[in-house]
């Protein structure tokens, strides 16, 4: 079956991590995330194993030797990040992050990617707003949701402030792929720190649907989404032996003979199914 018709609605990752499309001042980033540093024991760079998951769907479901992708919100070129996983096995693609302190190590530790240096913006609008949190020392918490920086200050009991406000100019999603692809990448990763939602439905979806998309999830509808760093590490080892078990056999039931077999009629993957071809499926009970 050809390949985007099977996938008519593509993957939709929940990430709650990754990396913040913003743009931080230098002195609201600490030195120590300038520069790459070793992850020993670790497998995965992104926050929650977004890329390992992306990597199998991509590679052994779809079958994509080496899967191109649009970064939005890259951040770190390695640490938290969704696609440096791609990068180090052979991949390409566009960086997008506005954080001139980022700008630097972005282009000396992923030099075979294409660095862009503005924000996503969802109409004509040539820039926009970008609220700098002060108390957050990496930079991920920036926006260009002044909504999204509001509440976070005002749930902060006085931790984080709005500390300046710059102006970035904003380039549309469209565009973009059209300009690096004339189509759409295989994969696409985005966190916006609040803007996400605006950004996706501004995607024309009929002629640049990427195969793979990875969204940053951390409250949908006033339901705050928790996602620990190393769930199975978390639980007794005779548990966690069961939740890998379980785990397995999930993604045995929903790929049979290497393929994906969305079977929205079958209980078990319909129950599952929060979302699918742009309509909400799930209903808190």
């Amino acid at each position: 079956m050809e390949r985007r018709r099977f996938l008519s609605s593509s993957f939709l990752l929940g990430a709650l991590g990754g990396a913040a499309a913003g743009v931080a001042g230098t002195l609201a980033l600490a030195p120590k995330f300038l520069h790459p540093q070793p992850l020993p024991g670790r497998f995965t760079y992104a926050q929650q194993g977004e890329d390992v998951a992306l990597w199998q769907i991509l590679r052994n479901v779809l079958g994509i030797e080496q899967p191109t992708y649009l970064d939005i919100g890259a951040h770190h070129p390695v640490i938290n990040n969704n696609t440096y996983f791609f990068y180090g096995r052979g991949s390409r693609g566009v960086l997008v992050e506005p954080n001139p302190a980022l700008h630097r190590v972005l282009e000396q530790v992923r030099p075979r990617d294409v660095l862009v240096r503005a924000g996503i913006g969802v109409s004509a609008q040539a820039e926009a707003d970008f609220y700098i949190i002060g108390g957050s020392e990496d930079g991920q918490l920036n926006t260009f949701s002044r909504e999204q920086a509001d509440t976070l200050v005002a749930r902060s009991n006085g931790h984080y402030r709005i500390e300046r406000v710059m102006k970035i100019p904003l380039l549309g999603i469209n565009e973009l792929m059209r300009k690096h692809w004339n189509g759409p990448p295989n994969l696409l990763s985005l966190d916006t720190e609040g803007f996400d939602l605006p950004i996706l439905r501004s995607l024309d979806f009929e002629r640049l649907r990427p195969d793979v998309v990875c969204v940053e999830t951390v409250e949908i509808g006033g339901v705050t989404v928790l996602g620990p760093l190393d769930l199975a590490a978390t639980v007794p080892f005779n548990a966690s032996q069961m939740y890998s078990r379980n785990l397995e056999a999930l993604v045995s039931h929903l790929c049979r003979d290497g393929t994906l077999r969305l079977d929205l009629s079958d209980e078990i993957t319909g129950a599952m199914a929060a979302a699918h071809g742009g309509e909400v499926r799930w209903r808190a009970p």
